[in-house]
């Protein structure tokens, strides 16, 4: 997370624990009584790899399902396949950076600017408003949540988010190498245009799909007829692991930009 994100946090939980010594809180509050940081900054290009690699095991079992390995004996047949397959599901399954990081998997965490002091399951109401919102500590926690510059998600009410207008973080900014940019609303000094690297990144991750694939699988067979009408013939042959490039690249960018657009019209 940003340092200021953390020096704020730093100091709000040293205010509990004066509050705490002072026994102005409920100590039998579970969870608002001695809040912890639980989670701090999650990182997205390691969020994004692993939804890679979900996505990857789910193509090789539609291979499988659809007894289509048998028939991918190069990068390029390799790439139809996926293009046909990437179709059919990206719009419920993000593909590249940029769609990812406007789906639902990508947490506040992945800002910098958030905190969480509990683990909670935010698909269940009735929690928030028992162990949270009807806590005697609540008052308490939400006045220290505003006093050192937080907002509180009132759809997760244990993630704090740095309020970036209020005078109270202001002050931590201040302090931070981040207000050069952050202070004059300079954003793009702060975070990387994702949309930017797309097909490069795609490409070099599909590249790496089609390696395993083929440490995976490194024969294919060929049926020959004999001469004359006699037996066939089944010959096995290694794959080849390396595209050729440039054309297959061309054809590969061409089909990355395709599934792109296909998504970006349906959603």
């Amino acid at each position: 997370m940003f340092d200021f994100v953390a020096m704020a946090m730093d100091e709000m939980l040293a205010n509990y624990e004066r509050a705490r010594i002072a026994r102005t809180l409920n100590e039998s509050d579970r969870f608002l009584s001695n809040p912890a940081i639980t989670a701090g900054y999650v990182d997205l290009d390691s969020l994004y790899l692993s939804k890679l690699r979900s996505f990857r095991a789910l193509f090789t079992r539609y291979l499988t399902i659809h007894n289509l390995k048998h028939q991918i004996i190069s990068f390029e047949d390799y790439m139809n396949a996926f293009k046909e397959y990437a179709l059919s599901i990206v719009q419920n399954n993000p593909l590249t950076r940029s769609q990812f990081i406007l789906s639902r998997n990508v947490p506040v965490l992945c800002t910098g600017l958030s905190v969480q002091v509990t683990n909670k399951d935010a698909s269940k109401d009735q929690p928030k408003i028992d162990e949270f919102y009807k806590s005697p500590n609540f008052e308490f926690y939400r006045n220290s949540a505003i006093g050192y510059g937080f907002l509180i998600d009132k759809n997760v009410p244990w993630i704090l988010t740095a309020d970036l207008g209020s005078p109270q973080m202001k002050k931590y900014l201040e302090q931070s190498a981040a207000s050069s940019y952050l202070l004059n609303d300079n954003f793009s000094s702060a975070y990387d245009e994702i949309s930017i690297n797309d097909v490069e990144t795609i490409k070099t991750q599909l590249i790496n799909f089609y390696a395993d694939f083929v440490t995976r699988n490194p024969y294919y067979r060929v049926t020959e007829q004999g001469a004359y009408g006699s037996e066939s013939v089944l010959n096995s042959f290694a794959a080849n692991v390396e595209p050729e490039a440039p054309t297959q690249f061309r054809g590969c960018e061409q089909n990355i930009h395709m599934i792109i657009g296909f998504h970006f019209m349906v959603i």
